[in-house]
């Protein structure tokens, strides 16, 4: 049976668990894939799965990726980590025709900018509604000469770096930063456009949509993250340090009407996102495709939007994937045929926790080391 070939962008936790559902899955289907991966950072784990490890040139992608197409036709290229979608891989994949799980780069500003993100939002009347109040300032300084004002129309805010910092760009009142000009002046942050929102008090959560090539729109059940870097939900914001889901697909502060509610929010972005980007550019302008991830909060006032992602979320994908009923790989297929049929979840609560060097998100040691001792718990 002739090879397809699939492309993977990333080598960490969400990546490995997208690799091994495929072969696994593909397997199940009688299919034989030909799996790609471009190697991020080493993991020996998705040695076990991927045929082909490729060390990703990122500084030269562009030309790296253009060699790889001549060397093997893609059936399909799923983006892992935002950076590439920075990139503009999906645009270029696109120029050869091949089919992503990923949005152009003008789509994928909603996560690449916080700044595009929240002006887009209030454009809508029925979006504007889960926005929070917020200020744009296009430096530091312009930030820190208006504090005053900004005291007086928050009681409490989040400052919010305006491109991609890993989940390491946001600092909340009371937890990064005291309500004082030194603890503002204090924070690593840089003389880039900055955000500066209201502060939430809820409980967080991340749902998940994938949109195919025939505009269908299907939904992951909601997640709760932890971001920050210690025990009990405290230290240093970070990406995501683990993720949980209870019994039935559910969390236990929400209820089937916040889940319809975060799902539609997800849906109304995609088809404003599609007209209002069709009218902004005045280009050839694809649909968005692949993956729109919500991470949303519930407070007493109701559900709100924290920020948009436009790729897997990770770790969420980790559960989501690990409970998914669907065959993964006949859900790529219909992925790229537009014909996407529901997503089916085991009603199983599943837990995933990330083990991380001593020295995570406070210095950046490549070759950090730890050791790993399981207790027999039976």
């Amino acid at each position: 049976m002739k090879e397809k070939n699939i492309l993977v962008f990333g080598s960490g936790g969400r990546e490995y668990i997208i690799i091994k559902r495929l072969y696994e899955d593909s397997i199940l289907h009688n299919n034989n894939l030909n799996i790609i991966c471009l190697e991020t950072n080493e993991n020996t784990e998705i040695k076990k799965y991927a045929k082909i490890i490729k060390k990703c040139d990122y500084f030269n992608i562009n030309d790296f990726l253009c060699n790889l197409i001549t060397e093997y036709k893609f059936y399909l290229a799923i983006v892992g980590s935002e950076d590439f979608l920075l990139k503009g891989v999906v645009d270029l994949l696109k120029s050869y025709n091949i089919p992503c799980m990923g949005p152009s780069k003008i789509n994928a500003q909603l996560e690449t900018s916080k700044s595009f993100s929240r002006n887009f939002v209030n454009n809508y009347d029925d979006l504007k509604i889960y926005n929070p109040v917020f200020n744009i300032y296009n430096c530091k300084n312009d930030f820190i000469n208006d504090l005053d004002n900004v005291f007086n129309k928050f009681n409490e805010f989040v400052i919010k770096k305006d491109g991609l910092y890993k989940g390491k760009g946001v600092f909340v009142e009371n937890i990064d930063f005291e309500r004082t000009i030194k603890g503002i002046e204090n924070l690593d942050i840089d003389n880039s456009i900055l955000i500066i929102e209201e502060k939430f008090i809820g409980e967080e959560f991340s749902l998940m949509s994938i949109i195919d090539y025939g505009n269908n729109i299907n939904h992951f059940p909601p997640i709760r993250v932890y971001k920050r870097l210690n025990e009990n939900d405290t230290g240093n914001n970070t990406g995501g340090m683990g993720c949980i889901i209870d019994k039935d697909n559910c969390l236990p502060f929400l209820d089937s009407k916040d889940i319809i509610e975060c799902q539609n929010i997800n849906s109304k972005v995609v088809k404003y996102l599609n007209s209002y980007i069709n009218y902004e550019s005045h280009i050839n302008y694809e649909s968005y495709r692949g993956i729109l991830y919500g991470s949303f909060i519930k407070t007493d006032n109701g559900i709100k939007i924290i920020e948009f992602n436009c790729r897997f979320g990770d770790p969420e994908i980790i559960v989501a994937l690990s409970l998914l009923k669907n065959n993964f790989w006949e859900l790529c297929v219909n992925y790229v045929d537009g014909s996407l049929k529901d997503l089916q979840f085991s009603q199983d609560s599943c837990i995933c926790v990330y083990v991380v060097p001593k020295t995570y998100c406070v210095k950046n040691e490549k070759n950090d080391k730890f050791d790993i001792y399981f207790n027999d718990f039976n």
